[in-house]
């Protein structure tokens, strides 16, 4: 009878520990996952800034040489 008690304890004990291990790598996948997002989120908000910027650069350039080509 307390073989019995004790071969339950211990598959109790593993599948709490399975579970567990279980979570850990759900909640690790969550966090890798939202970093990622974020990371992407700013390499696109640098990437637009530049394109803002070119643009900008052209803009005034033509500006510039349209002035020049009015006066």
């Amino acid at each position: 009878m307390k073989k019995r008690i004790k071969e339950e304890v211990g598959s109790i004990t593993l599948f709490v520990l399975i579970s567990f291990i279980f979570f850990l790598i759900v909640c690790i996948f969550i966090y890798l996952n939202i970093n990622n997002k974020k990371i992407s989120q700013t390499e696109e908000i640098k990437q637009i800034e530049k394109n803002y910027e070119s643009t900008n650069e052209v803009l005034e350039e033509k500006y510039e040489k349209i002035v020049e080509n009015q006066t």
